[in-house]
């Protein structure tokens, strides 16, 4: 198990390095087990967890600050919302309902055989969360059955869970472990939640002692 890195000439331990430059140390191992080395493991988080005031507040009255939750929130992509958020869109106006743009999906209404070419619609007919979908479609570039198959049907399940050899593992590993349920564990991870957020409180302590 990786216990130290060099980071702008400096031997710290992630954790160390995780606080003082502000980043989750579960996103430190990610870059490590990807081969990430030096001065970039430490480099700011992606532009989506940065912290903007939106004016949005989520079902607890909390404002949603950063872009990657507003699109989990709203089923908005992120780049749609940096769009509005730069013309000066706040509040309901930065999330009101995604555009139904015609988008090539390769999704097929089975009654008429056309093309369904509306995400939120997409969305609607198979029972998924809009973000989903938006991820889908515009993160990882999935079309036709891809697009709408149950998450268990995915393979690369990047958890941010990993053994004590930097194994990142899969939600079946995962729910073994932990007890949490599968279904739990694919809703939390549908909605984006990742390592810590993706396993129960009671269980974080477990997070390094995980034998997959």
């Amino acid at each position: 198990m990786v216990k130290k890195v060099n980071v702008h000439g400096k031997i710290m331990t992630i954790a160390e390095a995780a606080k003082k430059y502000n980043l989750r140390d579960t996103t430190i191992y990610t870059r490590y087990a990807r081969g990430v080395r030096g001065d970039d493991l430490v480099k700011p988080s992606h532009p989506y967890n940065e912290k903007f005031y939106t004016g949005v507040k989520d079902d607890n009255g909390k404002e949603i600050m950063t872009m990657g939750n507003l699109s989990r929130y709203s089923g908005i992509h992120p780049a749609t919302l940096f769009k509005r958020y730069e013309k000066g869109w706040r509040g309901e106006k930065l999330v009101s309902n995604p555009h139904k743009s015609n988008y090539p999906t390769g999704v097929y209404d089975p009654d008429t055989q056309e093309e369904i070419t509306s995400l939120p619609e997409i969305a609607n007919r198979f029972n998924m969360a809009d973000g989903t979908i938006y991820r889908r479609y515009f993160d990882f570039g999935l079309r036709g059955q891809d697009l709408v198959s149950p998450l268990s049907h995915h393979r690369d399940q990047h958890t941010e869970v990993y053994d004590t050899n930097i194994n990142e593992l899969g939600i079946a590993n995962i729910a073994n472990i932990s007890k949490a349920s599968v279904n739990t564990l694919w809703t939390r991870y549908s909605r984006g939640n990742r390592g810590d957020r993706l396993l129960m409180n009671k269980y974080k302590e477990k997070r390094y002692e995980i034998n997959g």
